[in-house]
C-alpha cells in the first residue's frame, strides 16, 4: 500500500492507504455523508459563470450541516488509525496525545490532515468528470451523447 509524508505546521505525518475493505467502508460514509453536500457546491460552482448569488450560501451550508460530530468522530478516528506522527527517525502512533500536539488550535492544519488522507485514498477517483457529475445529481454521459471516433481512430 501507498504511503506518503506530508508536513503540518512544525509536524510531519505519514500517511499509509486504507485497506481494501476499510476504504470501500469508508468511501460509502463519505458518499453517504457529504454526497449531497458535494453535490450543492459542483452546481454552484457550475453556475457560477451565470451569475450565482444565494446559492454560494447554500452550498457552505449544505458543507457545514452535512456530518454529525460522530461522523466527523469516525472520520478523525480511521484516518488517526492510518496515520503515523514522524519525530526525527520514528513513527509514533496519531493517539489522542498525538492529535492534540499536532492540531489542537490548529483546525485548518486538522483538516488539511483529514483532506491529504483522503486524497491519498480517493484522489484520482474523486477527479472522474463522471463522478464528480453523479455527485452533482446529473447522469454519466450514455455512449450516444459522447463524441463518435471514426474507424481506424486511436482513442487516447
Amino acid at each position: 500500500m501507498k504511503d506518503e509524508i506530508k508536513q503540518f505546521g512544525k509536524f510531519r505525518v505519514r500517511v499509509t492507504q486504507f485497506g481494501t475493505r476499510k476504504g470501500l467502508e469508508v468511501f460509502t460514509k463519505i458518499t453517504n455523508t457529504l454526497g449531497p453536500a458535494l453535490g450543492t457546491v459542483i452546481n454552484v460552482a457550475q453556475n457560477r459563470k451565470t451569475g450565482v448569488g444565494e446559492e454560494i450560501g447554500e452550498a457552505l451550508a449544505a458543507l457545514a450541516t452535512a456530518a454529525d460530530p460522530e461522523t466527523m468522530d469516525y472520520f478523525l478516528s480511521v484516518c488517526s488509525e492510518y496515520s503515523e506522527l514522524v519525530v526525527q527517525d520514528s513513527l509514533k502512533p496519531m493517539d489522542d496525545a498525538a492529535l492534540t500536539l499536532c492540531f489542537a488550535g490548529y483546525y485548518i492544519k486538522l483538516f488539511k490532515w483529514l483532506g491529504f488522507c483522503l486524497e491519498l485514498n480517493y484522489g484520482s477517483f474523486l477527479e472522474d468528470p463522471a463522478i464528480l457529475r453523479l455527485l452533482a445529481g446529473g447522469k454519466e454521459k450514455s455512449q450516444s451523447e459522447s463524441p463518435s471516433t471514426s474507424i481506424g481512430e486511436s482513442g487516447k
